[in-house]
């Protein structure tokens, strides 16, 4: 565990007011973030790194986004853990809400680089969606970082790694969502609820509300969809978060000795704005 990276999030996080974690806006002139998207859909990995840069210079915080997601999948880009997060944490400071959420997973995902200590900080400095007491119980050591990972250090190493890994999950989560196309052109927003079953390695999904930002009318759960365009873009958010978490779950995978009992939720808000 690395309490200097500890230090260093936490010189971070004084730079930048908190923003709310659950709200996704997508604005139609994000020029920077769109060039590079349109070089990778092509498969052209000299264009989009090109784009990737100017954007970075730009000051655009989504880039910087993309840029660590880029870092972490090997994306155009050479993979490498310590890069995506110097990106994440460039989002983070740019005021990118999702910066946060994206530190956390990638402190906690399993493998070389791995920071327990530094992804429940994190995730504990943003009050992440109600963890479990066993892992909140760190939340009064976070503003000492030294205490902070000897506490951790003591805790049985079963009750860390779920922690890390209901933290991290709760995070991707959180962080890899992007507005689904399907609504963005229809110019819906819509609300999505997300139940993480850990010791199942389960998530549920359920659509709470879809909106169209157009016309004003709105179409709540247990209401008639008015038409086929909106049940099609129901199911592709459903289906678009749901692809979400298989990929998270693949990428942290579920450790020993979870508490049977532990539940999280989240509730997700895409908005649409013109």
């Amino acid at each position: 565990m690395k309490a200097l990276a500890l230090a260093l999030c936490l010189a971070l996080l004084a730079e930048v007011a908190a923003a709310q974690p659950d709200r996704y806006t997508v604005r139609a002139n994000s020029e920077a973030l769109r060039r590079v998207w349109l070089y990778l859909e092509d498969k052209d990995c000299p264009g989009a790194v090109t784009a990737l840069n100017e954007g970075m210079r730009s000051g655009a915080a989504s880039v910087w986004l993309l840029a660590g997601a880029m870092y972490e999948d090997g994306l155009c880009l050479k993979a490498s853990r310590e890069r995506a997060t110097e990106m994440f944490q460039q989002a983070h400071a740019k005021g990118h809400r999702a910066g946060r959420p994206r530190l956390v997973a990638a402190f906690g995902a399993p493998g070389e680089g791995q920071d327990k200590a530094a992804a429940l900080w994190w995730a504990l400095e943003s009050r992440q969606h109600g963890l479990p007491p066993e892992c909140a119980a760190a939340q009064a050591q976070r503003q000492e970082p030294e205490r902070f990972v000897q506490l951790l250090q003591a805790w049985p190493a079963q009750r860390l790694d779920a922690c890390v890994h209901v933290a991290s999950v709760m995070a991707a989560l959180l962080g890899e969502m992007e507005f689904p196309s399907t609504a963005a052109n229809h110019g819906l927003a819509g609300t999505l609820a997300v139940a993480f079953y850990p010791a199942d390695g389960r998530v549920e999904v359920r659509t709470e509300a879809v909106e169209q930002r157009v016309s004003g009318w709105t179409l709540r759960s247990g209401e008639r969809m008015r038409d086929a365009a909106s049940r099609s873009v129901q199911q592709s958010m459903e289906r678009h978060m749901r692809d979400v978490a298989q990929r998270v779950l693949a990428r942290h995978p579920r450790p020993e000795g979870i508490n049977p009992a532990w539940r999280l939720g989240a509730t997700y808000t895409f908005d649409y704005v013109y």
